[in-house]
């Protein structure tokens, strides 16, 4: 059971709802961090040589590879999409702070539903 400072003003049906709405949302910034790992082995930033097999089958990022992976994923945060609800463009490392916003906005009353951002 979900142990939220809102449970006892939800019900079960809301609450499964909205549990169901932020696994959507974490697959979706797990999509974004698959998209960026496929693309950074296509464009050959990434090679065999960076990985480590370790003891039991692990498999290990290098030191210097782990940098190419972050100093990556700092830049695609830096993208901007455009936001379906608030008309404007955003960046990608905004996302789960705008989507907070949205979600303390419908609490509280001040819309009527939740307003999803789906990235395409």
């Amino acid at each position: 059971m979900c142990s939220t400072p809102w449970r006892t003003r939800a019900g079960p049906a809301r609450r499964a709802a909205f549990v169901g709405r932020w696994r959507c949302r974490w697959l979706n910034i797990a999509s974004v961090a698959d998209r960026l790992a496929l693309s950074l082995i296509n464009r050959r930033q990434l090679r065999a040589s960076d990985f480590e097999l370790r003891d039991a089958g692990a498999v290990f990022l290098s030191d210097e590879a782990r940098k190419k992976v972050l100093t990556a994923w700092q830049e695609r945060k830096k993208d901007e999409r455009q936001h379906p609800f608030l008309e404007e463009k955003a960046p990608l490392g905004l996302t789960p702070y705008l989507q907070a916003q949205m979600l303390a906005r419908h609490l509280r009353g001040d819309l009527d539903a939740y307003p999803p951002w789906f990235w395409k």
